[in-house]
């Protein structure tokens, strides 16, 4: 999920604004790697540290079409159900997104129609 992330950032307007950094590749990181594999970390301008759906809503927030969603997200009433849905992506990011995920959405596709 993260390389999806990072992929999507790297290749958008925006690529100068971040400091992207694979937890796989041999540079320094400010985080312990387990933590890094379990979720996604951003550190905005002012130093504050974002995890998790918290870091996908920091990256989200700078782009300008994506800003609305983003300050939808940050909602008292919806915030707190972000992390759940953060849990079932991360726990599920090889089927999702890997490998496997074709043979899953063909799956789906066959289940709806």
């Amino acid at each position: 999920m993260c390389t999806v992330i990072m992929d999507t950032v790297d290749h958008s307007s925006k690529k100068e604004d971040f400091d992207l950094r694979d937890m796989h590749a041999d540079l320094p990181l400010p985080f312990e790697k387990d933590a890094i594999a379990k979720d996604i970390h951003v550190i905005d301008l002012d130093g504050k540290t974002h995890r998790g759906a918290d870091a996908v809503l920091a990256i989200m927030a700078q782009y300008p079409r994506l800003k609305g969603l983003a300050s939808f997200g940050n909602l008292f009433f919806i915030k707190p159900f972000l992390p759940i849905g953060y849990r079932l992506v991360s726990e599920n990011r090889r089927f999702l997104f890997g490998p496997a995920s074709k043979s899953l959405w063909l799956k789906a596709a066959v289940l709806v129609a």
